[in-house]
Parts: structure tokens; C-alpha cells; sequence
């Protein structure tokens, strides 16, 4: 059923009132129904009362938090995207400097140590700005067998037009620590001009990925996963739940 434009809408008829609201719809069984929340009312006034009352107001104020999840969801991946793009960038030319590095050095095995010797160096100077502070709590709960993960990684020198990365990666895809322990999974922070950082957890808990929604013990839902990056305070954020 086609809506009345609100100019049009006398407000002093709760008939027209209630069928101008987006969420009103007549079934074919003659039921006023509110598509929002899927209850049924017998006439249009106590439609007027249901979406004037907490339950229609709550399910209004959860709709516009998943569109505004979703955009800010579509935001951070576009940012991701670029700073990944950026990212591989920067790896081809260091890759690149090592490599004609290493031919000026010769052939053998000497201008292999030149490759080598020459991508150390480079990556050394590509974290001028050492190793990152960074902070880390956890908010456990016993009853649902859930742990609620923050990180603030603070890169207080990254320059403007940069954007801090994070990913996982497993013990055996590291070259840090051997021999690889499986019962770990690395969570690794980058950002051009430092130093990569890496946390270890359990390998075998589920981790929440973006989009998925964290139910609370009052009823209500929040996001299960998120991360932001501010570059203003320059302190790039994650958020996420490991559960059983």
C-alpha cells in the first residue's frame, strides 16, 4: 500500500495518521500489520499505540544501528582496500631496491648475502619509527564461555594519508618463533614506517568477524567485530570476541 505524502496527511485523522507511516500495511485478511516488527493489530488506532510504545521504538533504534554497522562497515573496507593496495606497493619497490641491491654485489653466493644483507637493511629503515606502544584488555564471561578483546595500537608518527593493517596468521606462515607451535594463532599490526607487532592467542577458539553481532545478556545486540583508525590521536583500534 502506497503512503500518503505527509503534506497530505490530516493529522487530526489517526486513520490517515497510521496509514501514511512506512511500517503500516493491510494483509489480505484485512489485519493492520506493522512490517517493521511483525505484529498484528486489529485496527489502525491500535496500530497508532504499538508504534508509539517501547517495542516499535526499540526495533527503530536496532535498524538504524545495523545501517549504520553496515555503513561504517563499507567505510572501513574501502579504507582497508587502499592501505592494502599501498601496502603491496611498498613491498614491490622494497623488494625491488633489495633485489638491484644485490646485483651491484655480485653473483654467487656473495650476491646473495648482498640480497639478503640489503633487504635487512631496507626493512630496517622502513620502521624509522621503531616499534609501536600499544594497550590490550579483556572482558571475560563465564557463563557464555566469551572473550571480549580490545587493542589500541598507538602509531603517534604515521604520516598523513596512512592507514595501519592487522591480520592473523598461523604458526606455520610466521618465520619468528620455531619451531611453530600450532596451538597458536598470530594477530599481527603493520604500519608504514614501523615495526611489525605480533599477539599470540589460542589457535583453537572462534574469533568473530566483521559483520557479526554480539547478543548481551540484557537483550540487546552490539557489533562483534570492528576496528577504526584515528587520524587524529593516530591510535588504531580492534575489537573482537573469541568464544568456544
Amino acid at each position: 500500500m502506497t503512503s500518503a505524502p505527509n503534506s497530505a496527511v490530516n493529522i487530526f485523522d489517526p486513520i490517515e495518521v497510521a496509514r501514511a507511516n512506512p511500517y503500516f500495511k493491510r494483509n489480505h485478511m484485512g489485519q493492520v500489520t506493522c512490517t517493521l516488527c511483525g505484529i498484528y493489530c486489529p485496527e489502525e488506532n491500535n496500530f497508532l499505540k504499538h508504534i508509539a510504545g517501547k517495542t516499535h521504538t526499540l526495533q527503530l533504534e536496532r535498524r538504524q544501528q545495523k545501517e549504520l554497522r553496515h555503513l561504517r562497515l563499507q567505510e572501513e573496507e574501502r579504507l582497508n582496500t587502499e592501505a592494502e593496495e599501498r601496502a603491496r606497493k611498498e613491498e614491490a619497490l622494497l623488494a625491488l631496491s633489495g633485489g638491484q641491491a644485490g646485483n651491484s654485489g655480485g653473483g654467487g653466493a656473495a650476491g646473495g648475502a648482498g640480497v639478503s644483507s640489503s633487504a635487512a637493511a631496507a626493512a630496517a629503515a622502513n620502521a624509522r619509527f621503531g616499534t609501536p606502544l600499544y594497550s590490550f584488555r579483556t572482558e571475560h564471561d563465564e557463563v557464555l564461555y566469551r572473550t571480549k578483546v580490545w587493542v589500541e595500537v598507538m602509531f603517534t608518527q604515521a604520516e598523513e594519508g596512512t592507514r595501519p593493517l592487522h591480520r592473523w596468521l598461523s604458526a606455520r606462515e610466521q618465520h619468528v618463533e620455531k619451531p611453530a607451535d600450532d596451538y597458536f594463532v598470530y594477530l599481527l599490526f603493520a604500519c608504514e614506517g614501523y615495526a611489525t607487532i605480533a599477539l599470540k592467542f589460542p589457535s583453537n577458539a572462534n574469533r568473530s568477524q566483521p559483520r557479526d553481532v554480539l547478543e548481551e545478556a540484557d537483550g540487546s545486540t552490539s557489533e562483534a567485530h570492528w576496528c577504526s583508525w584515528d587520524p587524529l590521536k593516530k591510535v588504531y583500534s580492534l575489537f573482537f570476541v573469541l568464544s568456544r
